[in-house]
C-alpha cells in the first residue's frame, strides 16, 4: 500500500517485506557473521545498564534465551524480553531507551547512522538527545513505522495482542507511517493506530503521565545532573553510571581520570566473563554495575597504587571496542602456570596512550578513529613501534595483579573469570610476548548464549510475540555469511601513530558541575493542529516485488502483500567528523511532563 510519498509494507517472520518487513532471524544457529569485504564494524553498540526484575536475551546467531543481559554489548539481531513486573534501561550513545514490562524488542539495525528497533509488544520511553542530518532513528510495530525526526522525548506502546500502537510526543517530532494515511506528530500530541490491514487513526492530546513515565523522568534527571558529562562525551555509552561508583580527579600528567570505589586487590578485566559477539568477536562483559564504559572506551592507569581510568579526549563520538586488552597465550603459556594446569589464555588492560589494533579486519581510518577518540594519541605522526601487532613492552603487563588468566575451557564457555583464574608466575608473564590480536579460539554456542548461573531464572517471552510481522520504512541489513572462527587481521598493517606527549594539567579537584538552566514550563496543550501529511524524507527507489508470505489471521483469509517501493536506507558514511548535531539541552522537568 502507498500513501503520499511514504510506502509501507508488512514484515513477516523469517523474511522482510518492507515498509519494514523486518527480519525475524529464524534459522540454524550461527557462530558469527562476517563483515563484507572492506567494511568496518559499527562504531557503537547498545547496552542494558539497569534492570529491575527479570529479563532475557536471545543473541543474534542463537535460538536460545539467556539471562546474560546486564552490561552485555547489544547489536543488530539481538532480541530482548522484559518480563512481567519488570523494567529496564538501555543506552545507545546519548540516547536513553526505557523499556517497560512484557516488552518484546529486537535490534533490527544498529550501525554508525541507523538505530532501528522492532517492538511487537510492550512500551518504550525514548529520550533522543541528539540527531544528525544523516542519522535515522526508527521503531517498527505490527501496524506502524515510527520515525523520530527531531531530538526529543517520546513514548511508544504496543498492546499484548499486537494490533494497537500508541505514539506520544512530549518534545520533538515524529512521523508515523501505516496502511492508513501517514501523519506527523508535534509536541504534546498522541496518536492511536488500531487494526492491522485497515487501521483506524485517532489523534488527541498527550494523556497524563503514569508510573512508568515518572520513573523515566527520574532517570532523565539523573543523567541531566551527571558530573561525568563534564569529562566525557555524552555519546560514550555507559557514562551515566560512573557518578555513583567513583570520583573524578585531575592528575598533573594524565588529566581527568575516574577512580572507582573498589577493594585494594581489585584490577580491571577480572570480574566478568568473555562472550562472542559478531562482528567484533571475543567481547568482555563486566559484572559491576558501572562496568561498561571503562571496559570499551579509554585506557586504564595504575597510579599511586590504585587503578584509574582515562577516558581520552572529549570531541567526536568515541569508537566502541569489544575489550581494550593485551593478550598473552600460545603454546608456551603453560610454562608460566602452576604444574598440571590446563592450557590457558591471559590478558591485561591496555595502558595510557597504548595503541589498540583489534583482531578483526578494519580500515586505517577506523583504526585511527578508534585510537584517537579513546586516548590522547596524536593522529598526525607515525611511530615505528606501533606499526606491528606487538609492542616490545606494555605498561600494565608488569603491574602486580594486572594479568588475569583462565583455562581455555572456561574462556569459551563464558565462565566467571574470578572463580576460574589460574595461578601464574608473574615474572614469566611480564616478559612474555603480548599483543592486542587474540589468537584464533573457536567459539561454542555457550560463548554466544551463556548458561544461567547461581539459580538465575531465564524469562521466556510470550509465545509467538517475536514472530509477528511489523511495518517499517528502512530496510534492515541482509544476513551476512557465517564464520566459524574469529576473523584474522587484515594483511596490511595500518599507518602507525605516535603517542602524544602527555600534557601537564593543574592538579586540581574536579570542576563543579554547571547547574542545569531553568526552562519555561510547557504551555497548556492546545487542541491538536490538523494532521499534516508526511513529506518524503529521501528519493524513492524501485525494488523487486516481494512475494506474499503473511499468514492468515484467525477468522479471515490472508491477502497478498502488494509490491511497493521503499525509501532506501542511508548509506553508511565514512568515519569522518559527523555533521553538526541537533540536540536538546538537559533541563528540569515538571511533575506533569511525561518522559
Amino acid at each position: 500500500m502507498m500513501h503520499s510519498a511514504i510506502m509501507a509494507k508488512r514484515i513477516l517472520s523469517g523474511s522482510w517485506v518492507l515498509i519494514a518487513a523486518v527480519c525475524c532471524g529464524a534459522g540454524a544457529p550461527a557462530f558469527a557473521q562476517s563483515l563484507a569485504a572492506g567494511e568496518d564494524p559499527p562504531d557503537r553498540a547498545a547496552v542494558v545498564n539497569a534492570l529491575d526484575g527479570n529479563a532475557s536475551l536471545q543473541p543474534a546467531g542463537s535460538e536460545e534465551w539467556t539471562p546474560d543481559l546486564l552490561n552485555r554489548p547489544l547489536t543488530t539481531g539481538d532480541k530482548l524480553w522484559i518480563d512481567a513486573d519488570s523494567r529496564g534501561e538501555m543506552h545507545l550513545g546519548a540516547t536513553a531507551i526505557r523499556v517497560g514490562q512484557r516488552t518484546a524488542l529486537e535490534l533490527l539495525n544498529v550501525d554508525d547512522n541507523v538505530a532501528q528497533f522492532r517492538l511487537t509488544s510492550g512500551v518504550l520511553s525514548i529520550h533522543l538527545r541528539y540527531l544528525s542530518a544523516d542519522e535515522v532513528f526508527e521503531v517498527d510495530t505490527p501496524n506502524a513505522a515510527v520515525t523520530l525526526v527531531e531530538p526529543g522525548v517520546y513514548r511508544i506502546d504496543v498492546n499484548e495482542a499486537g494490533d494497537v500502537t500508541q505514539v506520544g510526543v512530549l518534545a520533538g517530532q515524529a512521523q508515523v507511517a501505516s496502511a492508513a494515511e501517514p501523519l506527523t506528530l508535534d509536541p504534546q500530541q498522541h496518536a492511536e493506530i488500531s487494526g492491522l490491514d485497515a487501521p483506524a487513526v485517532n489523534v488527541d492530546y498527550l494523556p497524563p503521565p503514569d508510573g512508568f513515565d515518572e520513573w523515566a523522568a527520574q532517570r532523565d534527571r539523573r543523567e541531566d545532573e551527571s558530573a561525568s558529562a563534564e569529562y566525557v562525551s555524552r555519546d560514550m555509552t555507559g557514562y551515566e553510571d560512573l557518578d555513583e561508583y567513583g570520583t573524578w580527579e585531575v592528575l598533573s600528567v594524565y588529566g581527568p581520570v575516574w577512580v572507582p570505589r573498589v577493594a585494594a586487590w581489585w584490577a580491571p578485566y577480572h570480574d566478568g566473563h568473555w562472550v562472542w559477539i559478531a562482528p567484533w568477536g571475543w567481547t568482555w562483559v563486566d559484572e559491576d554495575r558501572w562496568g561498561y564504559a571503562p571496559f570499551h572506551y579509554g585506557r586504564w592507569l595504575h597510579v599511586r597504587g590504585r587503578w584509574c581510568w582515562s577516558p581520552g579526549r572529549i570531541g567526536r563520538r568515541p569508537v566502541y571496542a569489544p575489550a581494550l586488552v593485551g593478550w598473552i597465550g600460545g603454546p608456551h603459556f603453560g610454562a608460566a602456570v602452576a604444574p598440571g594446569a590446563a592450557a590457558g589464555i591471559g590478558w591485561f588492560p591496555l595502558g595510557y596512550n597504548e595503541f589498540y589494533r583489534p583482531p578483526y579486519p578494519a580500515s586505517d581510518q577506523y583504526l585511527r578513529a578508534m585510537n584517537v577518540t579513546n586516548t590522547h594519541i596524536d593522529n598526525s605522526a607515525p611511530s615505528p613501534e606501533l606499526a606491528g601487532e606487538h609492542q616490545r613492552r606494555y605498561i600494565n603487563q608488569g603491574v602486580a595483579g594486572a594479568i588475569a588468566a583462565v583455562p581455555r575451557s572456561a574462556f569459551v564457555s563464558a565462565a566467571p573469570v574470578r572463580q576460574n583464574m589460574l595461578r601464574v608466575d608473574p615474572r614469566a608473564l611480564e616478559s612474555a610476548p603480548a599483543g592486542t590480536a587474540i589468537m584464533d579460539i573457536k567459539p561454542t554456542m555457550r560463548s554466544i548464549a551463556p548458561m544461567p548461573r547461581g539459580g538465575a531464572r531465564t524469562a521466556k517471552p510470550m509465545p509467538g510475540v517475536f514472530a509477528r510481522p511489523v511495518v517499517g520504512r528502512t530496510p534492515p541489513p541482509r544476513p551476512a555469511p557465517v564464520r566459524l572462527l574469529p576473523p584474522k587481521l587484515a594483511p596490511a598493517p595500518p599507518a602507525p601513530m605516535r603517542p602524544e606527549r602527555p600534557k601537564r594539567f593543574e592538579s586540581t579537584p574536579p570542576r563543579p558541575m554547571r547547574p542545569a538552566q531553568p526552562v519555561q514550563p510547557l504551555r497548556p496543550a492546545r487542541p491538536p493542529p490538523p494532521v499534516r501529511p508526511v513529506q518524503p524524507m529521501r528519493p524513492l527507489q524501485p525494488v523487486r516485488p516481494l512475494q506474499p508470505v503473511r499468514p492468515a489471521m484467525p477468522g479471515r483469509e490472508a491477502s497478498p502483500t502488494a509490491p511497493t517501493r521503499i525509501a532506501p536506507a542511508p548509506k553508511t558514511q565514512p568515519k569522518t567528523p559527523p555533521p553538526q548535531r541537533r540536540g536538546i539541552e538537559p533541563r528540569p522537568l515538571g511533575p506533569q511532563q511525561r518522559l
